[in-house]
């Protein structure tokens, strides 16, 4: 086991996790082949790799996990404000007279309540409020320890 920063056992994690989908890839690709032909690989040993490598993804996460408890609420609170955000993009918020497709003889009106300049401030606000987000995270990232399989 060796001791490495949060930061770093997330792009561990990455890069398991690719590991991990390559042998998918390559058990699913040489598992049938033609009567007498040789497969690149050896289906039964890559599923072996597999399963070793798909628990060894599976322990980063946990312990990944158990070093987030303490920033849970900001994970959660990021997720949602990405959403948000997102959201607000799409509001709908036309003003005044807009002719329509469907109703080409007379312009309709039309009245947001929030407005786009509101939607954009709104924006603005929920972007401030990720990127203090993102500068706590890093800094846990940064800051905490947690042991892992050399």
């Amino acid at each position: 086991m060796a001791k490495v920063s949060l930061s770093k056992a997330l792009k561990l994690k990455n890069r398991q996790v690719q590991k991990v989908a390559e042998l998918r890839k390559r058990i699913a690709a040489c598992n049938s082949v033609l009567a007498g032909s040789t497969p690149d690989f050896d289906a039964a040993v890559l599923l072996r790799d597999l399963e070793s490598e798909t628990a060894k993804l599976w322990k980063l996460k946990a312990a990944i996990n158990e070093a987030n408890v303490p920033i849970h609420g900001l994970l959660y609170e990021a997720s949602e404000l990405r959403g948000y955000a997102a959201w607000l993009q799409t509001l709908d918020t036309k003003q005044g007279l807009q002719a329509t497709l469907y109703m080409a003889t007379e312009p309709q009106a039309y009245t947001a309540q929030i407005d786009a300049a509101q939607v954009v401030t709104l924006i603005e606000a929920t972007q401030a409020r990720l990127d203090e987000i993102q500068d706590l995270l890093d800094a846990h990232n940064a800051n905490t320890q947690i042991e892992v399989e050399a």
